[in-house]
């Protein structure tokens, strides 16, 4: 089980300084077996700061692709 680093005060927080009509985007990990309650803890505290789940962009990292069997290694998600 991974530990929750990013708390709820932090989306409150956002969500208070961020103008009217402006965006928020996290960088998050691809989800895998090991981090999938994380991601979504992440996305259910960011509902209850106030904000809107519009999509979930996978971010390609350049050309190297570093592959443990499972999946590529050379992205990230957008959220």
């Amino acid at each position: 089980m991974i530990v929750l680093n990013i708390p709820k005060k932090d989306f409150e927080e956002k969500a208070r300084v961020l103008k009217t009509g402006c965006f928020l985007v996290e960088v998050l990990p691809a989800e895998n077996e090991n981090n999938y309650e994380y991601l979504y803890q992440i996305k259910q505290f960011a509902k209850k700061a106030g904000f809107l789940y519009y999509s979930k962009v996978p971010w390609k990292k350049g050309s190297f692709v570093s592959n443990t069997g499972r999946k590529s290694k050379n992205t990230q998600d957008i959220m």
